[in-house]
C-alpha cells in the first residue's frame, strides 16, 4: 500500500521537527517544505494529498500561501491542513479555502483522525478500556499514560508498542509480529526499530516499569509484573 504523502511548511524548527517524527511514527511520507521559491515549486511537483500549513509562524505568509494552494490547479487534488491558535484565527481572510483546522497546541492522535477524515480513511476501532499495571495506566482513548500519576509522553507508535504489551501481560511477542501488528503494513525495516522503540519508551518509564518489558533473547519482548 503507497503512503499517504504529506508536506509540511512552518517557519518553527520545533514544530516541523514534531510533525515530522510524530507523522513518520504514523507511517505517512512525510516532506519538509522550505517557504521560497524553490520550495513551493517542489511541492507543486510532488503533489501531496494533504498540505500542512504552520500559520502560526508563517504569520503574514500564510493567506498568500493559502490563496497560492487552493487556486493551483497544478494540486488541485490536495487537502490543505492548517494549524493555528484560536487567538490569531481572525488575521487569515481566506480560512473557507483551506479543508481542515487545527488548533495549537497540537494534539498528534487529533491531527492523524482530522487527515483520515479528511482523506475519508476509517480509523481502526480502539479497545477504549483503561489498562493498568501496577501503578502503570495506558488510556486508549485519550492517549494518555502515567505511571505513579506521572504523566509519560510517548510518540504514537510507542504508546501502541506499550499497549500491545501491557495488555497482553506475560504473552511474547517476536520482533517480526510486533513489526506486522504495530505498522500493520508490509514493513521494510529491519527488526532493530522495535529494539530503538522499546529502549525509548524503557527511558521514559523509568527504572520500576522499564524492568517489566523482558527481552526474550533471539525472540522478543513481554511485559511482566513478576
Amino acid at each position: 500500500m503507497e503512503k499517504i504523502k504529506i508536506c509540511i511548511i512552518s517557519d518553527s524548527g520545533a514544530v516541523r521537527n514534531m510533525l515530522n517524527d510524530n507523522l513518520e511514527e504514523l507511517n505517512y511520507d512525510v516532506m519538509i517544505i522550505i517557504n521560497n521559491k524553490k520550495g513551493i515549486e517542489k511541492l507543486l511537483t510532488e503533489k501531496p494529498e494533504i498540505i500542512i500549513l504552520d500559520l502560526n509562524s508563517l504569520l503574514k505568509e500564510g493567506n498568500r500561501l493559502i490563496k497560492e494552494f487552493s487556486t493551483n490547479q497544478r494540486i488541485a487534488g490536495s487537502k490543505i491542513l492548517t494549524i493555528t491558535s484560536e487567538d490569531k484565527l481572525k488575521k487569515f481572510e481566506l480560512m473557507s479555502e483551506i479543508d481542515e483546522l487545527i488548533l495549537a497546541p497540537i494534539s498528534i492522535p487529533e491531527l492523524d483522525l482530522r487527515i483520515k477524515k479528511m482523506l475519508k480513511i476509517e480509523k481502526p476501532k480502539i479497545n477504549e478500556k483503561i489498562i493498568e499495571a501496577d501503578g502503570l495506566v495506558i488510556n486508549p482513548v485519550s492517549y494518555e499514560v502515567t505511571a505513579e500519576d506521572v504523566p509519560i509522553q510517548l510518540t504514537y507508535k510507542e504508546f501502541e508498542l506499550l499497549k500491545l504489551l501491557v495488555s497482553n501481560q506475560g504473552k511474547v511477542f517476536s520482533r517480526d509480529s510486533l513489526l506486522d501488528i504495530i505498522w500493520k503494513c508490509d514493513f521494510d525495516q529491519e527488526t532493530r526499530t522495535i529494539d530503538n522503540h522499546i529502549r525509548r519508551i524503557r527511558a521514559k518509564l523509568g527504572k520500576r516499569y522499564a524492568s517489566k518489558i523482558k527481552t526474550i533473547r533471539k525472540v522478543g519482548y513481554k511485559f511482566n509484573l513478576n
